[in-house]
């Protein structure tokens, strides 16, 4: 089931385009940096920011005075995470890196051809994940829901966003039953070019 939601999101990004006729459509590229936190719930644990690569393709479709844009996004995610110490154990650090493919698809609107808002699911695969060189893939979930929101300025053919994205499932496996609910919290920013399409107001 979750292969079919993350085909279906896929062909979504492509599929869109065949609406240009009719309201317009653009397609480009886009790249910047996600400023990731892990969200621990189990008490006692603490995390700091990471701050990793984001990029990858996109297409917007404008539809009733609205647009649709949906993307593909080789995300890197992660974070340090510190078990604290007991009077028995030491405390114990993990440097997480973690690599998504990221399938956003946002409904949005646009204001003066300059300004826009959008927000929307966020279907998110996991591509690798590693604490320093030890891969620890195993103790993720392959696909995690989330959703981003957030705007963007548009001027000619570039364009710059700033997103909030969040989990809506856990990105960690529960362990011997005992659930291990840990969730990413990013912020993006990014600069997006457009290749080719037109969108009309």
């Amino acid at each position: 089931m979750k292969k079919v939601i993350l085909f279906t999101a896929i062909v979504s990004l492509f599929a869109i385009n065949n609406v240009q006729a009719q309201a317009g459509a653009a397609f480009g590229l886009k790249g910047g940096l996600n400023l990731n936190k892990l969200d621990p719930k189990t008490t006692g644990i603490t995390s700091d920011m990471r701050v990793g690569p984001v990029g990858g393709l996109w297409v917007r479709a404008k539809v009733l005075g609205f647009f649709v844009q949906a993307e593909a996004l080789y995300s890197t995610k992660g974070g340090k995470t510190t078990v604290p110490a007991t009077p028995f154990t030491p405390a114990i650090e993990s440097k997480l890196n973690n690599a998504y493919l990221d399938v956003p698809v946002l409904l949005g609107k646009s204001f003066f051809s300059v300004v826009r808002i959008n927000a929307g699911p966020s279907f998110q695969y996991l591509l690798s994940a590693k604490n320093g060189s030890v891969d620890v893939k195993n103790g993720y979930n392959s696909f995690v829901v989330g959703y981003q929101a957030g705007v963007g300025v548009d001027i000619k053919k570039i364009g710059v966003d700033l997103r909030y994205d969040g989990n809506i499932s856990n990105v960690t496996k529960s362990v011997s039953g005992v659930k291990n609910s840990t969730r990413s919290s990013v912020f993006q920013l990014t600069v997006a070019y457009k290749l080719f399409g037109v969108l009309n107001d």
